[in-house]
């Protein structure tokens, strides 16, 4: 509308100025030009200062669920771009979700909450849309068209969750199959270990606290190796 306004100005203007012959004549270019400057310099402002414009922030809250499998714990995984001074993050919502989404680049900061109550993702997008109605028809943003400023999202992860890089990622795969070799045999040693020295304070222990006991030390033995990999590869 805004640069209907100042084309159709621009057309009195020049009509009314050839066809000016009195003082009456010559009011009315005048009041076109001063229509032309103002619609031109508001369209300019519009597109530079953004007038006539206001921010709009939405907020959207996700579920957050782990951005792939890691021998059963809940990861959230980011990357880094360039010279590491730049990390998008690679994040699910929702189970049936296959791939992970990539969070933006442009304008976009990202924050990691942890020890979270919850696991969660909170988004917010601000963006430059019109002041009122009137600005809407006059800078023709129909359709609810708007202009995005920035991204912010906030990643709240619970306890036991890690938030791991893609190399890291990598890393704890190649130094997990690595330890396999001697995982089987190490597990009984601790094992083996752990009941000996049980039986050594409760030398009545039976069968079924012994296989209880067994399996409460086969899952610490798994923790211990696990953590001792992610401690190695976030060092």
């Amino acid at each position: 509308m805004m640069l209907l306004i100042s084309a159709i100005s621009a057309l009195l203007f020049t009509y009314f100025s050839i066809k000016a012959t009195d003082k009456r004549h010559i009011a009315l270019p005048t009041i076109f030009g001063l229509l032309f400057v103002a619609s031109t310099i508001a369209m300019i402002a519009n597109g530079s200062e953004h007038f006539g414009m206001k921010k709009e922030t939405v907020v959207k809250e996700h579920a957050l669920v782990s951005s792939g499998d890691m021998n059963g714990m809940n990861i959230l995984m980011y990357q880094s771009l360039g010279d590491g001074s730049e990390e998008i993050y690679l994040v699910k919502s929702s189970e049936d979700q296959k791939e992970p989404k990539a969070t933006g680049t442009t304008n976009t900061t990202n924050k990691v909450i942890e020890n979270s109550s919850e696991a969660k993702w909170v988004q917010s997008k601000t963006y430059w849309v019109p002041k009122n109605k009137v600005m809407k028809v006059l800078f023709n943003y129909g359709n609810n068209k708007k202009e995005f400023i920035s991204e912010k999202n906030e990643f709240y992860v619970a306890n036991g969750w890690q938030v791991l890089s893609t190399d890291q990622l990598e890393q704890f795969g190649k130094l997990m199959k690595e330890k396999q070799a001697t995982m089987e045999e190490d597990a009984k040693a601790f094992v083996q270990a752990g009941i000996q020295a049980a039986m050594a304070k409760d030398p009545s222990m039976d069968k079924d606290a012994i296989a209880k006991l067994t399996e409460k030390l086969t899952g610490e033995f798994q923790q211990k190796v696990v953590a001792d990999i992610l401690a190695e590869i976030k060092k």
